[in-house]
């Protein structure tokens, strides 16, 4: 049995799609199909499929060409060979001749495995098709992940201009400082850029950047009625940025955006610190439940219940007054307890601040700040080898925060009349 093998996004599947597998197995007795993940797509073409991974591989074994489909997770070819073993490999002509493939058949040869060069239809691709809709209104304009990553360096640009104007400092925090540090500027595959501020620098900004701000921005404030969670956004006004996890939310503002976290003191005392991440975590899945969080998780949606019904009116206040208590004392550790870290991740030595004098590094075409040690703070956050590329598996645990983009819309363009669903399209 000859056993052949052909990958593919196969995204807006057409007749070029389907000619491409009828001849593939024309010449083989059983015809395996990589299907390529979102993931994958992002990182080699900076943009996501419009038809998701999970609905594009259904699609694909459907065709009765097709026999087997297994997912496509990097570009390793010969990797793929050694779990399937198959005989052929099918690819388009345009492949041929490059150095690329040429290398491929050299290293195949060897376990006697032919690549067979197939012939595109003419006249059709999902490119040309994305063309036409756009030409016809159907379909809003495609962003790649640079596209994104461009408005929102505009965005830390502003920033970054009044802190400075007020007095007031920052730091790159997280996989931000982490793509300053390895990558000068942003991480390739990230969509977001997140900031620390002190205690007393964050208060003197949301103060000040709502008296003082540009109006060509909007800050959405913690722990507010529209957006309860504990962090602030600067957000970018006539733009979309519609992720899954706040889709539910339509009364916070659905902009690009930078996120703003405040450092708090963390006690000495072990049993203490344990017990201000605990209780900042309650309040944090007591925000999610308010702001609509899906949740498919049974366990997780079972604790967001419990929350609504322990954190309320009268306690919340007093769950809030015990995690920020230990401002003003000199603590060895600092934090920003109500992200997605687990303890003690959430925490680590206030040294690493250094002197509170921002260090300005290299990020994208300017300069950001970064603490002083921000090296140590790396190592405390990602591990002493922060410095290495990740492997597909790590990076598919950090997905892209945007569902849907329009970086020359506003979000409410895609909401109802009524205000209370969207009306996009992907």
């Amino acid at each position: 049995m000859i056993i052949g093998y052909t990958t593919g996004v196969y995204d807006m599947f057409h007749i070029g799609h389907l000619n491409i597998l009828r001849r593939a197995k024309e010449q083989c007795d059983y015809l395996i199909v990589g299907v390529s993940t979102d993931e994958l797509v992002l990182h080699d073409k900076n943009k996501t499929p419009i038809i998701p991974f999970e609905n594009r591989c259904k699609i694909i074994e459907s065709v009765r060409y097709v026999d087997k489909v297994v997912p496509q997770m990097d570009k390793n070819k010969f990797g793929v060979w050694e779990k399937l073993h198959f005989d052929k490999m099918f690819v388009g002509s345009d492949w041929q001749g490059t150095p690329q493939w040429n290398g491929y058949e050299k290293q195949f040869a060897e376990v006697g495995v032919e690549i067979v060069y197939l012939s595109h239809t003419d006249g059709i691709s999902s490119s040309l098709l994305r063309e036409k809709l756009n030409e016809h209104g159907h379909m809003k304009k495609e962003y790649s992940i640079k596209d994104i990553q461009f408005c929102i360096l505009g965005i830390i640009k502003y920033l970054d201009s009044f802190c400075k104007e007020y007095n007031i400092r920052y730091y790159l925090m997280g996989g931000s400082a982490l793509g300053a540090m390895r990558h000068g500027g942003f991480i390739p595959w990230d969509d977001d850029l997140d900031v620390f501020m002190t205690v007393e620098n964050y208060t003197r900004f949301l103060k000040l950047f709502e008296e003082k701000g540009s109006k060509e921005y909007f800050l959405q404030k913690e722990n507010s009625n529209d957006w309860p969670l504990f962090l602030s956004r600067v957000c970018l006004n006539g733009t979309t940025l519609i992720s899954d996890e706040f889709a539910h939310n339509m009364k916070q503002h659905h902009n690009v955006f930078v996120d703003i976290m405040c450092l708090y003191s963390a006690p000495d005392n072990e049993i203490k610190r344990r017990l201000q991440y605990y209780t900042a975590q309650l309040l944090r899945i007591n925000a999610l439940e308010r702001a609509n969080f899906p949740q498919a998780e049974w366990i997780k949606w079972v604790a967001m219940k419990i929350s609504r019904i322990v954190v309320n009116r009268w306690t919340r206040k007093s769950l809030e007054n015990y995690v920020h208590s230990f401002e003003g004392t000199n603590t060895v550790q600092v934090g920003h307890f109500y992200g997605r870290a687990r303890y003690p991740q959430t925490n680590f030595m206030r040294k690493f601040i250094g002197s509170g004098t921002p260090r300005y590094v290299t990020f994208e075409d300017t300069q950001l700040p970064v603490f002083e040690n921000v090296e140590d703070y790396l190592v405390s956050r990602f591990g002493e080898r922060w410095m290495d590329m990740p492997d597909q598996k790590t990076r598919d645990q950090y997905p892209p925060h945007s569902n849907f983009v329009d970086l020359e819309k506003d979000y409410t363009e895609y909401m109802s009349k009524d205000k209370k669903s969207w009306i996009y399209k992907c």
